[in-house]
């Protein structure tokens, strides 16, 4: 038997009878400020539930579904996320630095006023995501889909985004400073004072795309 805990006051928020949490099913669940730290929850079950201030920090929650769960200003700190699905979560404020979410589904997620600094996003579906003031510093998003996404005021300073799919995403001041965008397809995004230099879009797709107003001091094109 696992209980788990509120990771403040330590008081049992849930039972689970058995020895592992591989495969466990939380949905619906109301887990509040819970402590997952460091468990092993490979292929878990969140779907609809209530994770704010949740902390996960270091789990494994490889191929985890978080459909729908509420997981604002959780910690997620370098927990491993890889091919788990998170569409239509809410990870508004959200602690995701570090993490490994390679191949994860964020679809329709908000992830607004999060950070992600460090993070693995390699071949993410990140389409329609809330980014919005989101801290994207340093974060590699090769070859992801972020079509239709909003980034606006988002900080994706230093960010590998590769062979990244940007149609008709809004970039509206957002921050790329020294951010690679070889080979990326803008068609359509929305570049308005956004802040360009430093920035490679070497073989990138710039269709249909204004830049007005934005910065692209040095900008290697």
């Amino acid at each position: 038997m696992i209980k788990i805990r509120h990771k403040i006051t330590g008081e049992v928020l849930y039972t689970v009878d058995a020895d592992t949490l591989i495969g466990a099913d939380f949905s619906g669940a109301n887990l509040e400020y819970a402590n997952f730290a460091g468990y092993n929850l490979l292929c878990a079950n969140f779907t609809g539930a209530n994770l704010a201030g949740a902390n996960f920090c270091i789990a494994d929650l490889t191929k985890a579904n978080f459909t729908e769960a509420y997981l604002c200003s959780a910690n997620l700190t370098a927990v491993e996320l890889c091919k788990s699905d998170l569409s239509d979560a809410n990870l508004t404020g959200a602690n995701l630095s570090a993490a490994d979410l390679d191949k994860a589904n964020f679809t329709g997620a908000s992830l607004r006023g999060a950070c992600l600094r460090g993070a693995n996003l390699i071949k993410a579906n990140l389409s329609e995501v809330d980014f919005r003031e989101a801290d994207l510093r340093e974060v590699d998003l090769r070859g992801s889909n972020l079509s239709w996404s909003d980034l606006s005021g988002a900080d994706l300073s230093g960010a590998s985004l590769t062979d990244a799919d940007l149609t008709v995403a809004n970039l509206r001041g957002a921050y790329l400073t020294e951010t690679n965008l070889r080979g990326a397809n803008l068609r359509g995004a929305i570049i308005y004072r956004t802040n360009l230099s430093g920035a490679d879009l070497r073989e990138a797709d710039l269709t249909d795309v204004s830049l007005t107003d934005s910065d692209l001091t040095v900008t290697i094109r």
